[in-house]
């Protein structure tokens, strides 16, 4: 194996531990505030839910920097999981 393709090889491993690390977060994330909502009752949910897509971004000078687009269409869809995870669990406590 080449310096380049070892130096390759090493950045994607990289890559996979960030992917891996992101993933677990989001999940444990996902399952404590639906946890949360879902004792809280429905009407707290939706309060937390919608605080979450409207309130939740990126304090950036440039507002149509990537970085900050991509961050606000990951909090989106981490709502909508969280979301459709308090309705899971809404329906499994009735």
């Amino acid at each position: 194996m080449d310096d380049q393709s070892a130096f390759r090889e090493s950045v994607i491993r990289e890559i996979d531990q960030l992917r891996a690390r992101q993933i677990a977060t989001e999940a444990m994330v996902t399952q404590v505030l639906a946890l949360l909502c879902v004792k809280a009752g429905p009407n707290i949910s939706a309060e937390l839910i919608d605080q979450i897509r409207r309130d939740l971004h990126v304090q950036e000078d440039q507002p149509n920097d990537p970085f900050v687009l991509l961050v606000e269409e990951f909090v989106a869809k981490l709502a909508d999981k969280i979301e459709r995870q308090v309705r899971v669990m809404m329906g499994a406590n009735r």
